[in-house]
This record gives C-alpha cells, sequence and structure tokens, in this order.
C-alpha cells in the first residue's frame, strides 16, 4: 500500500495544474490531500498543512490562564501537565505552551535566555478592539498602540505576553501579496 500511495503522489505531482510536464492537458485535475484522506480513511497520509507554534514559558498553567483571558483560547491540556494546547474558541489549535526545560527539546532548555529572539506572534482577528481593551485591562505593556501598518492597511497593536513573547494583533485579512 505504501508504494502505491508514494505512485499517486508522484502522480498528484505531475498531473498538478501548476506543474508543466502535461500543459496540453487541461481536462486533468490534481488530488488533494482531503480527498487521499476520503479515498484512504483508515492510512494516515501526511502532507504539510499547518504549522504548529510552539513557545517555552515558566509557568504553563498560569500562561494558559493568561491567553484564555486576553483571547478567550481553551486550554485542553490538562492541569500541571507542563504542556498546553491552546484553542480559539471555533476549536483551532491556536497555539502551544511547553514548560522550559522539559523534555530536552534543545530549543527550550535554556530558560536564561530572552524569550521570543527571532519570534513575532501575529494574531489576525475581527476583534481587534475587544483584545485592546483586554490587554489594557490586564495591565499589559502595550508596546505599539492601534495604528494603520502602511504594508498591510490594517489596523494593529502590539504588547508582551508575561514571558516576554511580542505579540502583534491586527484586524483580519488574508495575506494576498
Amino acid at each position: 500500500m505504501g508504494i502505491f500511495l508514494n505512485l499517486l503522489w508522484i502522480l498528484k505531482i505531475l498531473l498538478h495544474p501548476q506543474m508543466r510536464f502535461f500543459s496540453g492537458m487541461n481536462n486533468v485535475q490534481s488530488i488533494n490531500s482531503f480527498e487521499v484522506r476520503a479515498m484512504f480513511p483508515d492510512k494516515k497520509y501526511i502532507e504539510m498543512e499547518k504549522l504548529d507554534t510552539i513557545i517555552a514559558v515558566k509557568d504553563v498553567d498560569s500562561s494558559a490562564n493568561w491567553y484564555s483571558k486576553i483571547f478567550g483560547f481553551t486550554n485542553a491540556s490538562p492541569p500541571g501537565h507542563g504542556f498546553a494546547v491552546l484553542k480559539s474558541p471555533t476549536g483551532e489549535i491556536v497555539l502551544l505552551l511547553h514548560q522550559w526545560e522539559m523534555d530536552h527539546h534543545p530549543t527550550l532548555e535554556d530558560a536564561t535566555i530572552t524569550a521570543g529572539n527571532g519570534l513575532l506572534l501575529y494574531f489576525r482577528t475581527d476583534k481587534l478592539q475587544s483584545f485592546y481593551e483586554k490587554a489594557k485591562a490586564a495591565g499589559c505593556i502595550i508596546e505599539e498602540d492601534i495604528h494603520v501598518n502602511p504594508k498591510s492597511g490594517k489596523r494593529e497593536f502590539a504588547f508582551r505576553d508575561p514571558d516576554g513573547y511580542y505579540l502583534v494583533v491586527s484586524d483580519f485579512h488574508e495575506f494576498d501579496n
């Protein structure tokens, strides 16, 4: 069965409309991963579809409660577990919290380094004003007040979470260009 799935993957690539192998075959359509899963429900067909961001925090339960208070996320993990799966009100996984120095992941070992160096957590929402008011009411230090980003043309503001991670909250938009 594994060989068949590999052949199916190669066929998908060769026949994909954006590929140039069979550009004259306009009636050929690609097979997406959802169709493959429907064809083989008992098999796990792996294709990169989503990136889940994990950040290291000093106190997972406290951080999970903070994200819940500001954004309304729910923690799908048990308290005291050292790991939290934060979900949006619609049930989508938004962010993962991991206890510093637990499980021996190389980039989560040294709690003395500055958290978030090179990382910006960017949230797109239809509730920007509400989140801004919750952040201010919670005593968060607002790094950038609500303003229009000249690149996206959308309103946004920036602040930090209790561990020092830099968060930007923007009016919802698609990434067109």
